[in-house]
């Protein structure tokens, strides 16, 4: 039950993601993930960072722009 609640609920710890999002680069721990990864790891950021009212707190053009700031690397 609480491996189904880690994935249903988004995490509360708002602080944590933010900072995570700040710092989000395809060049995680020295290791370079590939576009469709970092794509679908920026997806799930914006959908976890949610605020009381349930809006996003990262509009899609924001998201749309850092990923085609890291896309010059590939």
């Amino acid at each position: 039950m609480l491996i189904q609640r880690v994935f249903l609920i988004p995490s509360t710890r708002k602080h944590l993601l933010g900072k995570e999002w700040k710092a989000a680069s395809p060049h995680q721990d020295r290791v370079h993930m590939g576009i469709k990864t970092f794509a679908n790891w920026l997806d799930e950021l914006q959908i976890k960072l949610i605020d009381k009212d349930r809006n996003k707190c990262i509009l899609e053009e924001v998201k749309c722009r850092k990923f085609l700031n890291y896309l010059l690397d590939y």
